[in-house]
């Protein structure tokens, strides 16, 4: 994916775990519901950092019209360390949202330089491990 510097990206999501209980995401990147409710939205990204330190603005976005309020959080990247080894930053927030039948979210992010990124690693061996995605998303509604 390409990054283009101070662009609002959406957050891509390549699989659902678990399917069948109101939650869906369509696009990659809709977090769409099938009831009205409140919903907990919660997400973890792994944040990379090339260069330099840098900063990511990560929000809410509702139908791809209105941002959150409030739902603007900063995070601040290191800078690429010595040897070459890449600056990571594991970025979390929990947000409640009211939401109607059919309404999506989605997770908007952007950074003022093309050397952040969202990291994701094949699984792993000695010892053998998962696969770490770029970004993990849970979604809970209130009764």
């Amino acid at each position: 994916m390409e990054i283009i510097p101070n662009n609002a990206i959406a957050m891509k999501f390549s699989s659902n775990d678990i399917t069948g209980y109101g939650v869906s995401i369509a696009a990659l990147s809709q977090i769409q519901v099938n009831a009205t409710g409140v919903y907990n939205i919660a997400f973890s990204a792994q944040l990379r950092n090339g260069a330099g330190a840098s900063t990511v603005d990560i929000w809410f976005r509702k139908n791809n019209l209105t941002d959150f309020s409030n739902s603007l959080r900063t995070f601040t990247i290191p800078a690429k360390g010595s040897g070459g080894v890449p600056g990571v930053f594991p970025a979390t927030i929990s947000y409640d949202i009211q939401l109607s039948a059919g309404d999506y979210v989605q997770i908007m992010w952007c950074t003022p330089t093309t050397s952040v990124t969202l990291q994701y690693a094949n699984a792993g061996t000695n010892p053998t491990r998962p696969a770490r995605p770029s970004a993990i998303l849970s979604v809970q509604r209130f009764k």
